[in-house]
């Protein structure tokens, strides 16, 4: 064996989808070898499983999700993006390769008005809900036009929360084309990679931990000594970034007329084809 499964399959992460599709080839080669034994499928299913082309905490593509998913046992398994459908094709493609079970959809947030005073289902935002859609069976969708809409709301806000924050970290400042859109191989990036970024930015501009400890410290109003236990504990520090400056529970200036950046329900329900054909249809609202 030349390459070894496990470089394939990181390979299978690559943001190149020439260089995934060759590492699911490769890996596929070496299952119908014998090499790779693959478990017949249990009752575990997660149907809510978010790649890179939104983001992935761990970097994981759609190909192999579709993979990990099929070598790990599951029965079923899907994806659900934040305000694309980049990431169906691959993986239902991938899927079906690897036999497995699979569904595929898309993830948002909207403002309902008539509950702007409430917190529905996303914690710290009063009247911001998570709304989602699955059962499609292609990213190429009849209303291209809304789906480019969606992204593009999500990336205007972005950008206005990078140009409250960075004023607000400086010295540790972003360039959100140069520095946060890279991260994401469509361009989608969320608040999750604004975090990211500013984790590695301050780790160039703070490389002394204590340094940086006290930095974190200052600007999220938590003591040095508990920060810097968490500075190698990035999802638990770039979560804590967000709560306190991208969140509603961070300094009022900076989430300042934010909700009038989210969508609104009614037009992300006409996004599912199957609306079009049966009206009944109904997209669901995630629930905590």
């Amino acid at each position: 064996m030349s390459v070894s499964i496990e470089t394939l399959e990181e390979q299978l992460n690559s943001l190149q989808p020439q260089e995934r599709q060759q590492a699911l080839d490769a890996l596929l080669e070496l299952v119908k070898a014998g090499d790779i034994v693959l478990p017949e499928p249990g009752n575990t299913v997660n149907l809510h499983c978010h790649t890179t082309f939104s983001f992935n905490g761990y970097g994981y593509s759609p190909a192999y999700l579709a993979w990990k998913a099929r070598r790990e046992g599951l029965r079923v398994a899907g994806v659900v993006d934040f305000d694309v459908l980049d990431a169906v094709d691959e993986f239902l493609a991938a899927a079906n390769r690897v036999g497995l079970r699979a569904c595929a959809g898309i993830e948002t947030r909207v403002f309902v008005q008539p509950f702007e005073t409430r917190e529905i289902n996303s914690p710290g935002e009063p009247g911001v809900a998570y709304q989602m859609g699955t059962g499609f069976v292609s990213g190429d969708v009849p209303d291209k036009e809304l789906l480019a809409e969606l992204k593009d709301i999500a990336q205007k806000r972005n950008r206005m929360v990078l140009s409250r924050v960075n004023p607000y970290l400086a010295p540790v400042t972003l360039d959100y084309e140069n520095e946060v859109l890279p991260l994401t191989p469509g361009g989608n990036a969320t608040e999750r990679h604004l975090c990211m970024a500013f984790d590695a930015k301050a780790r160039e501009v703070f490389p002394d931990d204590g340094a940086r400890a006290a930095f974190w410290g200052e600007k999220l109003g938590q003591a040095a000594a508990d920060i810097k236990s968490l500075l190698d504990d990035a999802p638990t520090l770039q979560g804590l970034l967000r709560a306190k400056t991208m969140k509603a529970g961070g300094p009022p200036r900076l989430r300042q007329g934010i909700r009038s950046r989210f969508p609104r329900p009614g037009p992300v329900q006409r996004l599912h084809p199957q609306r079009r054909r049966h009206p009944h249809v109904r997209v669901a609202r995630r629930t905590q």
